[in-house]
């Protein structure tokens, strides 16, 4: 196309087509160049919240770990600065000690009192157990624990018991080889031995007399070839006062403690719960919850528990014994020649 022999009118119509067509362009150059500069900082973005992210979570992570590691020492600092405390004062106080024999006193009347009275073994409380007859050396702690022996229990509590110079009682459940190595042990170091039974399932050992005495001899029976001595002290699951029974077997609780008593046991219950498998949360609740309970007008059978959990009686007990030293009080195992007689009026 020669230009120079357009017409004017030809020229102005080229001239607008080609500033179109330039203006064209250049709109597409801007959005091009734009959607590449939002894509390229798009992806710089993403990548420093990825790096944010990564950071948070690494902080997260080692602040949430830190805490888990140091939990558990806080707690227990806290819990042995409280039975520290509660030891110092208890040590040097015995009117203490006697104002809790007084009420000790008064409960005792009351629970006498009100022999009829129904509640389950799993709502009782200290000092207001169900205990129809307790009878024994007046100013004696029998420190029973049930559901044992574990791997990582029982021994530090035999740790302490040997330290202390201290004999105490283990009502056992059925027991692996490591388990019958940490009997042994208890039993050499002149502990007692009892049967809480081969099984604690309620609804199987509560269905008839016969499954509870197979229970029960069942464990008798181990326990004679482990240590080759043939425990005849026992105390049932729940208690002789227990009411969950009844769920398996109305009156089964009526006929058992009889029935244990004519095949050659005596059963034991406790009057001074330390509560460790119930609301007692910490150790210096358990340490506690026996402490002002005890009592030197009668004899004092605290339960306790040695099961895999039972850290928290572990933790108390060392200020216990100390605090029950300090104040009078002296320590027995319980064994089947002794006097003592401590037994839960019967709900079932």
């Amino acid at each position: 196309m020669n230009f120079k022999k357009m017409s004017l009118r030809g020229k102005i119509v080229s001239a607008i087509i080609i500033a179109v067509i330039v203006a064209i362009l250049v709109n597409i150059g801007v959005v091009v160049y734009k959607n590449t500069v939002k894509a390229t900082t798009t992806s710089v973005s993403a990548e420093e919240n990825i790096v944010s992210e990564d950071k948070n979570e690494f902080w997260n992570v080692d602040i949430a770990n830190s805490v888990d590691e140091n939990q558990n020492k806080v707690d227990d600092k806290v819990e042995n600065k409280t039975i520290e405390e509660n030891t110092s004062k208890n040590e040097n106080t015995e009117s203490q000690s006697k104002t809790s024999d007084n009420k000790e006193s008064e409960i005792s009347k009351k629970d006498s009192n009100s022999s009829s009275s129904k509640t389950s073994d799993s709502k009782s409380t200290n000092n207001k157990e169900k205990t129809a007859a307790t009878e024994g050396k007046k100013g004696t702690i029998y420190l029973t624990f049930d559901d044992g022996p574990s791997t990582n229990i029982t021994p530090k509590i035999l740790d302490i018991l040997k330290e202390q110079n201290v004999k105490a009682t283990f009502f056992i459940l059925n027991y692996n080889s490591e388990g019958e190595k940490i009997i042994k042990r208890a039993y050499q170091e002149g502990h007692s031995i009892g049967i809480h039974g081969y099984s604690h399932k309620y609804s199987e050992i509560y269905q008839t007399e016969n499954t509870y005495m197979n229970n029960l001899n069942s464990l008798q029976e181990k326990i004679e070839k482990s240590i080759g001595f043939k425990s005849r002290i026992t105390r049932f699951p729940g208690g002789s006062s227990n009411t969950i029974s009844k769920k398996y077997n109305v009156g089964i609780m009526s006929k058992l403690v009889k029935k244990v008593e004519a095949n050659g046991y005596k059963y034991y219950d406790w009057n001074i719960d330390s509560n460790d498998a119930g609301s007692a949360k910490t150790s210096a609740k358990v340490y506690s919850n026996v402490t002002k309970n005890l009592s030197k007008k009668r004899p004092n059978v605290v339960l306790m528990h040695d099961f895999s959990n039972g850290k928290k009686s572990l933790n108390a007990l060392r200020d216990i014994i100390k605090y029950a030293k300090s104040n009078g009080y002296v320590f027995e195992k319980i064994t089947y020649e002794g006097d003592l007689v401590a037994h839960h009026n019967v709900n079932n």
